[in-house]
């Protein structure tokens, strides 16, 4: 039973970065996008460290939907965000292979998703199916979203010098603030229910969920077109 969860909790992960890796016309070689998701597996291991050092601070405020604004941000958001930028800046666009825009999209979603791979397989294994799905649907996607939009800016940074100390801070300001946004209102209402208040609480703040996700997709996806008849484009004119 625990194989068929472990395969649930990859497969999601899998797809989407094969679906990333196709719209790029140019691929990426699969050693090199593998080396960058295994990266982002073990970008896990700083966060584990760093958060248990301030991690108590936020899960001390009395209000639910304060509390759980200030965990997604500081506990979730911003430590998973920046040490997944790490990955993608140090390692990724320094790679040779890096070598247009397109490719700041699909190296940013394989390190992002080496992170959710990981991070699904503990959810999922501890709560089993519905856990499963609901997070293929939803967590996972999430995070290809936030490396998209992280690998676009890396590769804006890499490619327009004069810009690139902009571009990198916006690297990490916009996953971070989408991450936080998916995660406050989810968290919110968990700490709603531990207290035992969640009767009163706003549960229109549940829309910021589908909300980020809808607004990423129409992004990422957008971009990523518009990449790809770039590429279309410079290969009809060579």
């Amino acid at each position: 039973m625990i194989i068929f969860l472990v395969a649930a909790a990859v497969i999601p992960s899998l797809l989407l970065m094969a679906w990333f890796h196709r719209r790029d016309l140019n691929p990426e070689p699969r050693r090199v996008l593998w080396r960058t998701a295994w990266l982002g597996v073990l970008s896990v291991i700083p966060v584990l460290i760093v958060v248990p050092i301030y991690g108590g601070i936020a899960e001390r405020i009395s209000s639910p939907l304060l509390q759980g604004t200030l965990v997604a941000f500081l506990n979730a958001a911003i430590p998973e965000e920046f040490f997944k930028l790490l990955v993608v800046v140090l390692y990724a666009s320094r790679l040779r292979d890096f070598d247009e825009p397109m490719d700041g999209i699909v190296y940013g979603v394989a390190a992002s998703l080496g992170f959710a791979t990981i991070e699904n397989i503990l959810y999922v294994t501890h709560g089993g199916w519905p856990v499963a799905v609901s997070r293929a649907l939803t967590s996972v996607p999430a995070h290809a979203l936030f490396g998209a939009v992280m690998g676009l800016q890396v590769a804006r940074a890499k490619f327009e010098p004069g810009r690139s100390r902009s571009h990198l801070k916006q690297a990490l300001l916009w996953p971070v603030l989408l991450h936080g946004l998916y995660d406050a209102p989810l968290l919110s209402a968990r700490a709603a229910a531990k207290a035992g208040t969640l009767e009163s609480f706003p549960g229109w703040t549940l829309l910021l969920v589908p909300a980020v996700l809808i607004l990423g997709y129409i992004w990422v996806r957008g971009n990523v077109a518009r990449l790809h008849a770039l590429q279309v484009a410079a290969r009809d004119h060579s």
